[in-house]
């Protein structure tokens, strides 16, 4: 007997045999594969499919006479989603995928981020739809709320979906004034008077909405 993590997803099993003096067996008789308790389905070619319930199944095999038995632990994989600060200054944030649940991995394993705010602003992310996506940096082109998705995907397994929303803030980089709508220097009779405009831009070169 001996014990496994898995998740809601497919587990192929296999059995091996050792004779009378320890030694493995190159073949055995046909395995007989069945649940001796608990959730979940198991093929007559050792197919385990977990159910969408936590819990602990007993899957049996019977070969030669003899029968062995193995606990499956059944547990739901929780993803969820961070960013570095929730409050960005700059034009970029470092954005991070937490998976927890069963203790191996699953192949194949991929995370893939979205840009869900409205209206799109057009993020773009440095890692995406790989495993090491799980910590990406998403850059900016303009300031506003943002929503970010992110989805676990792996082979013949459900996926798992989690949000994290950022605020990026306009940040003043520069300023520039102009004499309404004059250019090149500006030369003024005496006693005049001539109205001046300040106007700031910032990180991404766009005008500041309040001054």
């Amino acid at each position: 007997d001996w014990s496994s993590d898995v998740c809601s997803s497919d587990l192929t099993l296999s059995v091996t045999g050792v004779d009378q003096f320890s030694q493995p067996m190159a073949s055995l008789p046909t395995p007989a594969w069945s649940l001796a308790k608990g959730p979940g389905t198991i093929t007559a070619a050792g197919l385990f499919t977990a159910s969408n319930q936590a819990g602990s199944t007993v899957v049996q095999v019977q070969s030669g006479g003899k029968t062995a038995q193995l606990t499956l632990t059944t547990a739901p994989w929780n993803l969820t989603a961070s960013a570095v600060t929730s409050n960005v200054t700059g034009t970029t944030v470092d954005l991070n995928a937490v998976l927890t649940g069963p203790s191996q991995l699953p192949a194949g394993l991929t995370y893939t981020w979205t840009e869900i705010s409205t209206p799109n602003r057009g993020v773009t992310f440095n890692k995406n739809g790989t495993l090491d996506a799980r910590s990406t940096r998403a850059t900016f082109n303009q300031a506003g709320s943002y929503r970010f998705q992110v989805t676990m995907n792996y082979p013949n397994g459900p996926a798992r979906t989690a949000w994290v929303d950022v605020t990026v803030a306009q940040q003043l980089t520069h300023m520039s004034i102009t004499p309404g709508n004059l250019v090149g220097n500006l030369v003024m009779d005496i006693a005049t008077r001539q109205k001046f405009v300040a106007q700031g831009r910032d990180q991404f070169n766009d005008p500041i909405t309040a001054e």
